[in-house]
């Protein structure tokens, strides 16, 4: 992903981003996964910051580590992104997931370049996809030639360890 120097924030008083607060489950405050948590306040943020459990403290999207334009904030894109290394007989690849905030979201035309660009660069998206009953589902976009069948057995072993598994 395109890389900037800036340090960024989610934003501050009633243009906070908030977009995490719906893709991400925490068992300490009992959020569920596409649902928005019951300590946000869209846009504006957590109502709960000064005490929220350290998962949510620790975190940080893909935008947040200054990869992207200023412009790709997840709740503008509607998409939070992550990634994380997964070591697979000796390599490291990158897998960048793709959290839909609002169906559809991964089918817009800036969605997709950022994950052709990821693609293009080695890395493997997945793509995590809203329904309309709520729930996500997961879908792959892996480089051509990046693994041999039985890489890939162990990439995807490796990754469902290393991520948070659909309910």
């Amino acid at each position: 992903m395109e890389q900037t120097t800036n340090v960024r924030s989610c934003g501050e008083g009633k243009d906070r981003c908030t977009a995490c607060c719906k893709v991400y489950w925490i068992e300490e405050v009992d959020t569920k996964l596409g649902e928005w948590c019951k300590h946000c306040t869209i846009g504006q943020g957590c109502g709960v910051y000064a005490s929220r459990p350290k998962e949510c403290a620790d975190y940080k999207c893909l935008w947040l580590h200054g990869s992207g334009r200023e412009d790709d904030r997840p709740d503008k894109l509607k998409v939070v992104m992550d990634g994380i290394p997964v070591e697979v007989e000796g390599r490291t690849i990158t897998l960048i997931t793709i959290w839909e905030v609002s169906q559809g979201a991964s089918t817009k035309k800036r969605v997709q370049e950022i994950a052709d660009s990821c693609k293009r660069q080695g890395y493997v998206v997945c793509f995590r996809s809203l329904s309309a009953s709520g729930k996500y589902h997961e879908s792959y976009a892996i480089p051509k030639g990046l693994f041999t069948e039985r890489q890939l057995e162990k990439f995807f072993a490796v990754a469902r360890e290393e991520t948070r598994p659909l309910p």
